[in-house]
């Protein structure tokens, strides 16, 4: 049932609605506007479905979009000023945003992802009623409550944020992903992934180690600007913001793969701090539809900083036991920062419901102790360490030159880190015919051999061993038949008559499968004797075909026991036999041998055009002769004939 499972996602077909662009509405039921966010209650956050549908209490407002600012007044709009991406100015009347390097905005090509929070009436609801194209400024209109928020900024189709920006993804029909996931952007950088040398670092590694099967693909997932909401460490309000951006972001993600990618199979997603939740929201959304892994570097949780959000260690420990999951990591140090201090927000362990899972404390002092003397943990001691112990992890794998602190990393490589990833463990077969012409009646051992990119580095993993399975299709009927043998080589038993099939061998574990198929032609005993015994090819082979000219066909050779090149002519005896004083037409033909895979057949006739076997019956079948009689008596009819019928099985 697993297999069956796992070709199930071959049909994989794109859904979910990927339109996530804001949707001004009115709430169910009333003709009134939803005055709290604008969005029609039908499709909470924009069209994204959030199935557990998580109380953010305060934070819920994440779900509309990024805030950038709120007054009561206009002079507390005068030369206001928002830490991070964007400078908000209030002048009179106007309010406008500045990025921060730049030019203030003029709005007219990105209006759409700035929205006023609207008092009351349906009129303010619509922000383009208070744009003035000429000042590139919104017209507030009395001293009430405003608020100016920015949309999020989901993307589709997806892009990968890699070190040259934002490049668009021209292969759709790929099978597997790493997706990399940073976490809250506490600094203006709009591409996380470039200003951080870990993450160079990692996705150097990583685009360099996917060479190796083009059926995988890194990309950097791109909330950059949502993940920047002004605060530079992850006890302020901003970090929490970015973790429930990050719940809604993951939301999307999900139908966006799902979309964007109807032949993908896996999805390895390696994050960090409060990018772990993408991924988690992402693994939900995805429900099973893909074998996934979430490799969590330093996870943030923000529970732990007000225990009023959901996003909690249960949530996290809930990963575990999705469908489809293959495994899940979490990799942690426990840093200076005040989060950790004071909070432990970014080193906890959780309570996995399932044992295929890593969880290591990256500077603990068990770990640590293992390696007193080769081992520098301060060199990870902090909360982007995680980020390049993950990339030590690959650049360390199956290097006989180490630097004093990747020693660990030689004792136990398999027990932790990229080692313990999809890519590296799922099984590629290396050796498997794809085409086979057998002999009837006999037993050919076909042998396979297949490894994970692990084995050839010899590292195993002892609780994911490779294992096969193996099918057999009957051509004629196209019916797959499962097969009994579990190791790497099967005895394929062919039938006495010839046929076609195709045997499909697999190879398999948690971390996914390879297969192959191979084409089985199994000769008649006829085509033995011509194509093997008597190394006839072509149409020099046909059963009809005469290669010595003498008006004996190939059939009639073998079946009398001769060559195919035999010039003799067989000399078929005509005469009578008989019982119970009747007489009945005879005939007789000397052979040499007696060969399996074909038929004779007396017929006989009455006129020369119709001819009968029911009227005939065989009295001698031995190496050394056929014959056969008439049974309607010579008296009864007025003219009789006979002959033979050479029939290959």
């Amino acid at each position: 049932m697993w297999l069956w499972g796992i070709l199930a996602l071959f049909s994989i077909t794109a859904y979910g609605q990927v339109d996530h662009s804001p949707k001004w509405g009115y709430t169910t039921g009333s003709p009134s506007l939803d005055s709290s966010w604008g969005i029609k209650t039908d499709f909470p956050s924009y069209l994204i479905y959030d199935k557990e549908n998580l109380n953010f209490g305060d934070y819920d407002k994440i779900k509309a979009g990024q805030e950038l600012i709120q007054a009561s007044n206009y002079d507390e709009l005068l030369n206001y000023t928002y830490f991070g991406q964007y400078i908000i100015h209030g002048y009179l009347n106007n309010i406008y945003a500045k990025t921060f390097f730049g030019s203030p905005e003029t709005y007219t090509s990105d209006i759409s992802r700035y929205f006023r929070y609207p008092s009351a009436t349906q009129v303010e609801g619509n922000v383009s009623n208070f744009f003035d194209a000429t000042t590139g400024m919104f017209r507030m209109l009395g001293i009430k409550q405003y608020a100016l928020y920015k949309y999020h900024k989901y993307q589709y189709p997806l892009k990968d944020l890699g070190t040259y920006g934002a490049v668009a993804i021209s292969n759709t029909s790929i099978k597997s992903l790493i997706i990399l996931i940073h976490g809250h952007n506490n600094s203006l950088a709009i591409n996380p992934y470039v200003n951080d040398m870990r993450w160079t670092s990692l996705r150097s590694l990583l685009d360099a180690t996917v060479t190796q099967n083009t059926e995988w693909k890194v990309i950097g997932y791109d909330w950059a600007e949502d993940a920047a909401n002004g605060e530079l460490g992850l006890t302020g309000a901003g970090a929490r913001k970015s973790a429930v951006a990050a719940h809604y972001h993951g939301l999307h993600l999900a139908d966006s793969i799902k979309a964007q990618f109807p032949n993908l199979q896996k999805v390895h997603f390696i994050t960090h701090s409060a990018g772990l939740w993408v991924a988690r929201s992402a693994c939900v959304g995805l429900n099973g539809a893909f074998k996934t892994q979430v490799t969590a570097l330093d996870p943030f949780l923000p529970s732990m900083i007000d225990s009023t959000l959901p996003l909690n260690s249960g949530k996290v420990s809930e990963l575990s036991a999705l469908p489809n999951m293959y495994r899940t990591e979490n990799y942690f140090v426990k840093d200076i920062t005040e989060s950790d201090i004071l909070y432990q927000a970014t080193s906890q362990t959780y309570i996995w419901p399932t044992l295929n899972q890593v969880q290591m404390q990256l500077d603990n002092e068990i770990y640590t102790s293992l390696y007193p003397t080769a081992y520098n943990a301060s060199g990870y001691s902090y909360h982007s360490g995680p980020i390049q112990w993950y990339s030590d992890s690959i650049s360390s794998l199956g290097n006989p030159t180490y630097p004093s602190n990747y020693y660990p990393f030689r004792a136990n490589q398999g027990g932790y880190g990229w080692s313990k990833s999809m890519f590296m463990n799922e099984p590629h077969i290396r050796t498997c015919p794809t085409d086979l012409v057998v002999e009837p009646d006999s037993t050919t051992v076909i042998s396979t051999s297949s490894r994970s990119y692990n084995n050839d580095l010899n590292l195993v993993d002892i609780n994911d061993p490779i294992r096969n399975y193996w099918q057999v299709k009957v051509t004629s009927t196209g019916l797959w038949y499962v097969q009994s043998a579990t190791t790497s080589s099967f005895p394929f038993l062919a039938p006495s008559v010839k046929g076609s099939y195709v045997l499909r061998y697999t190879a398999y574990n948690s971390a996914g499968y390879d297969l192959r198929d191979i084409t089985i032609r199994v000769r008649s005993y006829y085509e033995q004797w011509a194509e093997v015994s008597n190394g006839l090819t072509g149409s020099s082979a046909d059963a009809l075909a005469d290669i010595s000219g003498n008006g004996v066909p190939n059939i009639i050779k073998f079946a009398l026991g001769k060559a195919p090149g035999d010039k003799s002519t067989s000399q078929y005896i005509t005469s009578t036999l008989t019982s119970n004083s009747k007489k009945y037409l005879k005939i007789s033909v000397p052979r040499s041998s007696k060969p399996t895979g074909v038929s004779i057949v007396p017929e006989v006739s009455s006129d020369l055009q119709t001819w009968k076997s029911t009227e005939a019956q065989t009295l001698t079948d031995t190496a050394s002769e056929y014959s056969a009689q008439d049974l309607v008596p010579m008296d009864s009819a007025t003219r009789r004939f006979i002959r033979l019928r050479f029939t290959e099985q």
